[in-house]
């Protein structure tokens, strides 16, 4: 449980086929030329916002392009699809390099009870093609080097271990590694791969654990921690890793700095934004986000678009201040022993989007 578990309809349309064969080439073609005419119409743009406020207008010119931007991504996929014979948009399974499952990994988002608790189901079979389209490796190894230290051909437990993405690599180092996740596709897709024999798996929940030894190192990474919104969760999850950690032991945490900024707009859509993450000549990532700033939490639907058909992937964080973290973990009798601003140990300080926790146990 690494980058991000389901709740939200997932929308579906078709169409006759026969209408589709006959007509939606022209159609989507004649939709492109008027997006790509209005999106590199800045004037025009800037006319029909003028009648509003600076600030105001600035919003609404961000949202107008943004909109206008995903629409051409998505027309021209269908386009792509199209060609490739696919004659209805329908939201399938797909993987993100457009290739289907036979095997169905989510009927419905509405049926799953939460985000935190579905987050390998639904992740499960895209995790790899995610990591590697977000250019992961560089950062895995990264975070690995700096872990590796801690253990010194000892024990280490990570939480939210997936399928095994820093496990596997750590174990390489000469750690027994121990991996608890919530999720059993997420372990058996870590069993499966070269080298996962080597890992020691459980299957429970990070929020309330006793494996029955302890270990010196226990990590969380990735903001594996943010998937727990409620703070029974968190407290639970760090009274069980006081319990972890033999008496010199570590626990290191990998958070994220809460970015607020992008949702400070005004109006009744200030709370929420659109970024397209990723494209490329065979699928478009595009993320929908809305902010809860009183609970402190991201929400947000992940929409992967591919000639195979569309797919939405849930998303639920609760951010953490470097500051509540510490008072959470002294709760739970652990202390900070070093904070850095990214895996290479630069300092944290007002640049910093991240933050690597060191803790101990409380002396």
């Amino acid at each position: 449980m690494h980058l991000m578990g389901g709740y939200g309809m997932s929308w579906r349309r078709k169409w006759p086929e026969q209408g589709i064969n006959r007509h939606s080439g022209n159609i989507y073609k004649y939709i492109l030329i008027y997006i790509l005419k209005y999106k590199s119409n800045i004037e025009y743009v800037n006319n029909i916002t003028s009648a509003i406020s600076p600030a105001s207008a600035y919003i609404s010119r961000y949202i107008i392009l943004n909109t206008l931007l995903i629409s051409e991504c998505f027309i021209r996929y269908l386009l792509y699809a199209r060609r490739q014979g696919c004659h209805s948009v329908r939201r399938t399974d797909a993987t993100l390099d457009g290739t289907e499952n036979k095997e169905k990994v989510m009927n419905d988002h509405g049926q799953v009870k939460d985000a935190y608790s579905a987050y390998g189901e639904i992740w499960s079979d895209v995790y790899d093609e995610y990591a590697q389209v977000l250019n992961k490796a560089v950062e895995i190894d990264r975070a690995v080097s700096f872990l590796a230290p801690f253990t010194s051909d000892g024990t280490a437990l990570e939480l939210g271990v997936g399928n095994g993405h820093i496990a596997l690599p750590l174990s390489g180092r000469g750690a027994s590694v121990h991996g608890l996740d919530n999720s059993e596709k997420m372990l058996a897709s870590l069993s499966a791969k070269g080298g996962g024999d080597a890992i020691t798996t459980h299957l429970g929940d990070m929020a309330q654990f006793d494996l029955g030894m302890q270990f010196d190192l226990v990590y969380c990474i990735n903001n594996s921690f943010s998937h727990m919104v409620t703070v029974e969760q968190q407290l639970g999850c760090l009274a069980s890793i006081e319990k972890s950690l033999r008496p010199n032991g570590r626990f290191v945490i990998h958070l994220n700095y809460p970015y607020t900024a992008d949702f400070s707009g005004s109006g009744i859509y200030g709370d929420q934004r659109t970024t397209v993450m990723h494209v490329d000549e065979r699928r478009a990532m595009v993320r929908f986000a809305r902010h809860d700033r009183n609970q402190q939490l991201f929400i947000s639907q992940d929409l992967w678009i591919t000639p195979a058909g569309t797919r939405t992937m849930p998303l639920k964080m609760r951010y953490f201040y470097p500051t509540e973290l510490d008072l959470l973990a002294r709760f739970s009798g652990l202390e900070l022993l070093e904070r850095h601003g990214d895996w290479q140990k630069r300092p944290f300080d007002n640049a910093s989007w991240r933050y690597m926790s060191v803790f101990r146990k409380a002396t």
